[in-house]
This record gives C-alpha cells, sequence and structure tokens, in this order.
C-alpha cells in the first residue's frame, strides 16, 4: 500500500504523536506568565509538542519543590492549549547526572576516572 505524501498542512492535522516537536530550554525566570508566553509562541508558529530542558541559569534548583512546581504549570498550561509535553529528564549535560543531585547526596558513588601515572615504554623483539 502507498503511503500519502506529507504535506505541512498534513502534518498539522495529524495527531501530536507524529507531529514536530521543539526543545524548549528553561533558563532564568519561569514563572506563568514567562510560560504562557513560550507556549503561545511556540504553538503560534505551529508546534503542537515541546520538550522541557531544564537549563543551567534557573531560579530554582533541578527536581526542588519549586522546579516541579513550575513542570506542573508548564504541563497545564500546554494542555490548555492542545499541546503535548516531554521533559528530558537530564538536568542538562552530561547525560546521567541529574543535574549534580545524585554526586551531591551521594559522593561515594561518584564517577571515578583513571588517570595515567608513568608511561611505560615497550621495546619489541625483531
Amino acid at each position: 500500500m502507498k503511503r500519502p505524501f506529507l504535506s505541512r498542512t498534513t502534518i498539522c492535522r495529524t495527531s501530536c504523536g507524529i507531529c514536530h516537536h521543539v526543545i524548549w530550554g528553561w533558563e532564568g525566570k519561569m514563572d506563568k506568565k514567562t510560560i504562557c508566553n513560550d507556549l503561545d509562541s511556540i504553538k503560534k508558529k505551529g508546534f503542537r509538542a515541546v520538550i522541557f530542558e531544564a537549563g543551567y541559569k534557573l531560579p530554582f534548583k533541578y527536581l526542588s519543590e519549586e522546579w516541579f512546581k513550575a513542570i506542573r504549570t508548564g504541563v497545564l498550561e500546554a494542555k490548555k492549549r492542545g499541546m503535548k509535553v516531554w521533559i528530558i529528564d537530564e538536568g542538562k549535560y552530561p547525560s546521567g547526572f541529574a543535574g549534580g543531585k545524585f554526586s551531591q547526596e551521594r559522593p561515594d558513588l561518584r564517577m571515578q576516572a583513571l588517570v595515567i601515572g608513568d608511561t611505560i615504554q615497550i621495546k619489541r623483539e625483531k
């Protein structure tokens, strides 16, 4: 069976599951007004799904109570606009560090690395 061509018009009518997404980097003050303004702007550009990504310069800590309040506001406001939400749960880079929370709470389990102390030169036999 031949699949129909997906034009911009067709994509704009499809479900949010196969629509374009935008990674929405959260930086600075993320109050309700900012969230609403950003979502309105994103929606106006034709996006129907957003991906929240924590920034480095938020006024609250990643995974704090304030973080979850802002996330709740973002999700509820996106829902009002008929938008879907994804959340990048990394707390920025590198991946898997939860924004430094894990290393801060369990320094005994933080990442470790090997460092070369001496260089050994091996001579090959002829």
